[in-house]
């Protein structure tokens, strides 16, 4: 019988002493970049997102660690031409892709 040899957990960081998660992607963030985030569908043929230009960007605490949050104004899904459905969605900024940028032309549009 083999002997496993767990390494690194006597050292492990505990959740309050890490920095918050997804924080270092909210510092490339801005109010106004437009995003798009993957979303679950039931066709698993098809790639199901939604886009949305970002209106807040905030910590949470969930569990024992912080979270970095973008709450969004959703614009745009893969079923729908351009049409602003008006509904603001909290989205976990670590599932973002950004499309464009603030008051800028550099920006990417990558459908």
């Amino acid at each position: 019988m083999s002997k496993r040899k767990l390494i690194g957990r006597g050292n492990m960081k505990t959740p309050l002493s890490e920095e918050p998660f997804g924080k270092e992607k909210m510092d490339t963030l801005d109010i106004g970049d437009m995003v798009k985030w993957r979303i679950l569908s039931t066709d698993l043929d098809k790639e199901s997102f939604r886009m949305g230009i970002i209106t807040n960007l905030f910590l949470e605490t969930m569990g024992n660690r912080e979270v970095a949050i973008a709450e969004i104004l959703a614009t745009l899904t893969n079923d729908e031409e351009h049409v602003i459905n008006n509904s603001m969605e909290r989205v976990l900024v670590i599932n973002l892709d950004l499309v464009s940028k603030a008051g800028g032309n550099n920006g990417k549009y990558i459908i």
